[in-house]
């Protein structure tokens, strides 16, 4: 019996969570998890305050906490049915900056500017959102390219077209704690996972 208290990002909420939750409680009915929804930034800093017990988060490299991987996410871009770059076979990295880019705000999501700073041409960032469902919207409206990680895809169901990045963009999915927040119910889930 007790309660752990898991931070989530969005994708994590809409895809994974609700299912985790009605099958973990028919095996640990006594045991109640307690779901925070916050940016990547939010939740490293509320695991740093001992706010929440542990966090889905992608990786990133910090001897602050411990990472267990989960699942590897492909970023992919997103385009309109009608747009150009479907012609293509492939779209490799750099050839995006020709391209007016849709992507989330720096400051909500640093898998994609990791990607993006990778590039040798400086691309046209045409708009910078807070959230996944906005830059599905816009590459659907075929304002730009989008960038999102595959698993957003699941979560909302909006119709664009999916292409992957060469070579292949990825983000490592896990569940992130502080090595002295690694209690019996924490171990719990984790096995569960």
């Amino acid at each position: 019996a007790g309660i752990l208290r898991i931070g989530a990002f969005s994708s994590v909420l809409a895809v994974w969570i609700p299912e985790l939750i009605k099958t973990f409680h028919e095996q640990y009915p006594r045991v109640r998890l307690e779901i925070i929804d916050g940016s990547y930034n939010n939740l490293v800093e509320w695991l740093g305050k001992g706010e929440i017990d542990c966090a889905f988060l992608p990786r990133k490299e910090t001897a602050k906490y411990n990472f267990y991987h989960l699942y590897r996410d492909e970023i992919v871009v997103v385009v309109s049915e009608w747009h150009p770059i479907l012609q293509k076979k492939q779209i490799k990295l750099d050839e995006l900056a020709y391209y007016p880019l849709v992507v989330e705000d720096e400051a909500n999501d640093n898998d994609t500017w990791g990607i993006i700073k990778k590039m040798h041409t400086k691309p046209e960032i045409a708009y910078r959102l807070k959230d996944d469902s906005s830059i599905l919207s816009f590459a659907r409206a075929g304002l730009g390219v989008g960038f999102v990680p595959g698993l957003v895809l699941k979560a909302i169901p909006i119709k664009v077209e999916r292409k992957s990045i060469c070579p292949p963009q990825y983000r490592d999915i896990g569940l992130a704690v502080l090595p002295f927040h690694e209690t019996v119910l924490f171990k719990v889930l984790l096995k569960y996972l």
